[in-house]
């Protein structure tokens, strides 16, 4: 391969690397990141009357993992009524517990 040519590639990839661009962070994407952060620079505890130390790699992460999931997690609870269609397999082949009594 002539060195023109290989001069050539190499400037290709050059604009074809810089054209690329970042990303843009999701709202949730960010809450993640945020979350994270909390975590990781979690305020020390040193006792906790509720939890048992010693059972916890670290127990301050622990506490404000739970602490920012009890805050942010968002749990959506629907009306009871009929099943929507997608519950209503009519596949043969698969073994229903539920439907077949076991």
């Amino acid at each position: 391969m002539p060195i023109s040519q290989m001069n050539s590639l190499f400037l290709q990839s050059l604009v074809s690397s810089h054209s690329m661009k970042p990303r843009k962070l999701s709202v949730r994407d960010l809450e993640l990141v945020s979350a994270k952060l909390g975590i990781e620079n979690a305020p020390r505890v040193e006792n906790s009357p509720v939890l048992y130390a010693p059972v916890f790699r670290n127990i301050s992460m622990f506490k404000r993992s739970y602490e920012l999931m009890d805050r942010m997690l968002k749990v959506y609870v629907y009306k009871e009524g009929g099943k929507p269609i997608f519950h209503q397999s009519k596949t043969r082949g698969i073994c229903m517990p539920w439907k077949d009594g076991l």
